[in-house]
């Protein structure tokens, strides 16, 4: 059937124009069904039961379709499709593609082509609503944001949580995604599992900062501060500084809080967790602005020094990527080694440790030894080591037939001095200076001059020099001198060895010194001792 509308006059204007109008008049009587249009198509490869081409669909729900505006119900040119009151897909899917290539249907790349009844595929789901809650009954009755935990008499009921009670969620006000079929009517109650939604509390545990933990206050069901470690309804995103009883908008997360604040996004100050006057940077898994670390049995200082008590391990992955766990080398100096295999065509070989590794010699402290040890490694002889310096050694073999020699170096690291190398400093010995000669010598029962040359003979001239000539003379002791006897007759100024101790004597005393001259004249006698 093709309709066409035309007018006899050009001015004239078409209210309204129809290809096909279909009114059906009921009228009255035992009529079962009414249709005002039927359509059917079959027997063709592709069968239409209504086709629509570069127009729109119209379905209102009376009959004054009065606005362009598709606000009621019609399909846009674009194919949207609007619609005003319930649409309800009675036996089958809903698929929402977004008609990309490669479709299964022609609705788009739904997950499901051939469809599951009662079941919606899309591509992706957007909701306005904030939490996603879940259908529970309970023979309670209650309210949108109460905390609520699982009955201990019914199965699969819920009701108002009481004390310590663990907790599963709170009644939602509007969730966004609601799991299971049920109505309040049927004393089923949107339980929100995550999400946001407003949730009943009270000022039990003082006022709720943004960031507070939210634990059951002893009215069931009602929140308060979280003070100590228990069982949590959620974190508050809203703060309540009232009296009483309120509701704050909360992210459900419910958990047991072992009564540790790690976290606050409030102006509220929390007991900390890490104390330090100095600020701490963590960005990108990297803790920045450390001075040292310390814990109950090992420190890193400033300086990057690791002290433990326990063992140092390194895990190290072997040829067949097994994990081997080594321990660290324990010693009472701060050595850095540096090993190797050198082969000997001669007699000696030289080792520079800048040619092995440019780096170990930079690190070697320079007034201190080092230590090496070499082995032939194969075939006969012996090696010995040579010339050690902190630039290298020499390596010597004695015989043998063999050409490679295995060695290690041990050296003291930079900035480290062996302790042994550290000798205590004795201060200079300051001999004394003998007492000057006095103008009038003290007597005394023995005198003993210090010598002043080679021999006794030049001693005993230079005293007498020194003496001045008025010097009062003093008298030997009356008594007489028994000289010591002389072995030979050569003068005493001869003698190549010196008189040690000599005595004078007095009152009948005799010298305990053998061998002594002595001179009887006019004159003082001296002896004169030579100091070896």
């Amino acid at each position: 059937m093709n309709a066409s509308v035309t007018t006899t006059d050009a001015g004239a204007a078409i209210t309204s124009a129809y290809g096909g109008y279909f009114n059906l008049d009921a009228g009255t009587g035992s009529i079962g069904k009414s249709f005002s249009l039927y359509a059917k198509a079959s027997g063709a490869t592709t069968n239409f039961a209504a086709y629509t081409s570069n127009g729109q669909v119209w379905i209102e729900g009376d009959d004054t379709p009065t606005t362009a505006t598709f606000n009621d119900v019609a399909t846009n040119t674009d194919g949207t499709l609007f619609v005003q009151g319930d649409t309800e897909i009675f036996d089958g899917s809903l698929c929402v593609g977004d008609g990309g290539t490669g479709a299964a249907s022609p609705g788009g790349n739904c997950a499901n082509a051939a469809g599951t009844d009662g079941v919606i595929y899309s591509v992706n789901t957007s909701v306005t609503q904030h939490d996603v809650a879940e259908m529970f009954p309970s023979a309670q009755f209650l309210t949108a944001g109460e905390i609520v935990s699982v009955s201990p008499t019914n199965v699969e009921f819920v009701e108002r949580t009481v004390g310590s009670e663990i907790i599963i969620g709170a009644i939602s006000t509007s969730p966004g995604l609601t799991l299971g079929w049920e109505t309040a009517a049927d004393s089923f109650y949107p339980v929100a599992l995550t999400g946001r939604t407003p949730v009943k509390v009270n000022d039990e545990g003082g006022a709720i900062a943004i960031g507070d933990r939210i634990a059951v206050s002893s009215v069931a069901g009602v929140g308060r501060k979280a003070t100590e470690a228990s069982e949590v309804v959620g974190i508050a995103m809203q703060a309540f500084t009232g009296t009483g009883q309120g509701a704050i908008v909360m992210f459900i997360q419910p958990h047991f809080w072992d009564g540790t604040d790690h976290t606050s996004v409030s102006a509220k100050t929390p007991e900390p967790v890490i104390q330090t006057s100095a600020t701490l940077v963590i960005e990108g898994n990297v803790l920045r602005n450390i001075a040292s670390l310390e814990g109950y049995n090992w420190s890193v200082n400033i300086d990057g020094e690791f002290v433990t008590e326990g063992a140092y391990q390194v895990v190290i992955r072997g040829n067949d990527a097994h994990a081997t766990t080594t321990y660290s080398t324990i010693s009472s100096q701060q050595f850095v080694t540096l090993a190797g295999t050198t082969k000997i065509s001669g007699k000696m070989a030289e080792i520079v440790f800048a040619k092995i590794d440019p780096a170990f010699a930079n690190v070697v402290q320079a007034d201190a030894p080092i230590i090496v040890t070499a082995t032939m490694s194969n075939g006969t002889g012996n090696v010995s080591i040579r010339e050690k310096t902190t630039n290298g050694f020499q390596i010597w073999r004695d015989g043998g037939t063999g050409d490679e020699v295995d060695w290690i170096v041990m050296a003291y690291r930079h900035g480290v001095v062996p302790e042994a190398m550290v000798e205590d400093v004795e201060e200079p010995v300051v001999e004394e200076e003998p007492a000057p000669l006095l103008e009038e010598p003290m007597v005394d029962e023995e005198t003993t001059v210090e010598p002043m040359g080679e021999t006794v003979d030049e001693t005993v001239q230079q005293v007498e020099a020194d003496i001045p000539k008025t010097e009062e003379i003093i008298e030997p002791d009356p008594e007489p001198i028994i000289p010591a006897p002389i072995e030979s007759e050569q003068d005493v100024s001869t003698q190549e060895e010196p008189v040690v101790d000599p005595v004078i004597q007095t009152d009948n005393q005799t010298s305990d010194v053998a061998d002594v001259p002595v001179v009887e004249s006019d004159a003082p006698i001296l002896i004169v001792e030579e100091v070896l």
